[in-house]
């Protein structure tokens, strides 16, 4: 059984549970490859989405014992035979937030830490008896937290637009976040396919729902152009701090009609003018009519301005809605984003019946990618740098992304 994580090939480093019991038995589990070592790699699952298996493994007896597993997301399950003659009153466990032990009588089996923690009021351990009278243990281990909260997660929505007015679809995150009490941050854009023709009329965008689970994201177009056909919503998602970047939640009171705008100020000033990105979140759930413009604007290194304007006049009145945003000079590098740009649009350019009266402009990659990329845009009102003027327009202003392919 390797035991040394120096000895662990690269595949091998994001192992999260180990079991030792002082060389009596050894089980060792990796997220990616979900394999059982014992020396030399014994057994490998050939599923990626449920894997499982069967491996000999040392124990404390003379002879080898089969063990099996079972691998659903979060959900690990492991089974193995005890020694002979174990009788089930002997035993007993005890599963903590980062450890395991297991006893039969006085005698300690397993002992050892957990590469991550679990949930120890959901993870749960049973003891039977099989067909060849031997006890049978099993263990079910739930994880607290399948993605590390310095990770992030980002996708994209493929979402059919009907002909209702609004249109919501839940996304899952691929690993759960931790159930610690910190938001989970969730920030999208609307773009539009490359199958898509001409420009778009506009839609307009928010989730709700948050959960360290999944999320909710809905879209309310502006015209009857969308009917029948798809917007694709990048979505961008994390929990906890990041390295180098502010983020939060600015809540918006109660209003009847028009516009808002909050002001938000850094926990400290950056040396630089920061990126930021926002999104808004209802706390209302299904309430198209809260459907929102949001800009921000004067921008400095110490605070910015984040407006709202009804994308319907008078729709009625408005509450509980909040904008999620976040701020930073430099990516943080677990965030392993590609690019970024800043595409400035002139006072002085003239919108274009060919754009269907949008402001338009192209935008080219520093590097090919070999699929469209997630990408999250912003709107910024004005130049940035000076924070003291107030918001000059509060006119709606909004933005999308068109797929375009190079010829």
């Amino acid at each position: 059984m390797v035991g040394n994580d120096e000895e662990f090939p690269n595949a091998l480093r994001q192992s999260f549970l180990q079991v030792s019991a002082g060389g009596k038995i050894k089980i060792l589990f990796a997220w990616t490859d979900v394999l059982f070592r014992n020396k030399q790699i014994l057994k490998e699952s050939d599923s990626e989405e449920k894997p499982s298996g069967m491996a000999e493994v040392e124990s404390h007896s003379s002879s080898a014992k089969v063990y099996k597993w079972s691998q659903d997301s979060e959900d690990i399950t492991i089974k193995f035979d005890l020694p002979e003659g174990t009788k089930k009153n002997e035993i007993t466990c005890n599963i903590t937030a980062d450890s395991v032990d297991l006893q039969i009588g006085t005698e300690v089996l397993l002992s050892g830490p957990l590469y991550a923690k679990v949930n120890s009021e959901e993870s749960t351990w049973t003891v039977e008896e099989n067909s060849e009278q031997h006890v049978l243990l099993t263990f079910h281990f739930l994880l607290e937290n399948s993605c590390s909260s310095q990770a992030a997660q980002r996708g994209k929505i493929d979402m059919q637009v009907t002909n209702d007015d609004l249109n919501c679809q839940y996304v899952s995150f691929s690993g759960k976040f931790s159930g610690d009490g910190n938001r989970v941050s969730v920030f999208a854009s609307i773009r539009y396919g490359k199958k898509s023709s001409g420009v778009h009329e506009l839609a307009f965008i928010w989730i709700e729902d948050v959960t360290t689970s999944r999320f909710k994201a809905c879209l309310v177009k502006s015209g009857k152009s969308l009917r029948g056909k798809s917007a694709l919503i990048d979505w961008f998602a994390f929990q906890g701090s990041q390295p180098g970047v502010f983020h939060g939640q600015t809540r918006f009171n109660l209003f009847t009609t028009g516009s808002r705008c909050n002001w938000v100020n850094f926990p400290q000033a950056f040396s630089s003018v920061p990126k930021i990105h926002v999104t808004v979140q209802h706390g209302i759930p299904n309430k198209d009519q809260d459907s929102m413009n949001v800009w921000i604007a004067n921008v400095s290194t110490n605070r910015f301005e984040v407006c709202l304007q009804e994308s319907t006049t008078f729709s009625g009145l408005h509450d509980k809605l909040s904008v999620n945003w976040m701020a930073y000079e430099h990516y943080p590098s677990v965030w392993e984003v590609k690019e970024s740009s800043v595409v400035k649009f002139s006072e002085n350019d003239v919108p274009s019946e060919r754009d269907s009266y949008a402001l338009c402009k192209n935008v080219s990659f520093s590097s090919p990618f070999y699929t469209a990329p997630v990408v999250l845009n912003t709107v910024i009102n004005g130049d940035s740098g000076n924070a003291n003027s107030g918001c000059p327009a509060k006119g709606p202003l909004i933005t999308w992304l068109e797929v375009r392919r190079c010829n």
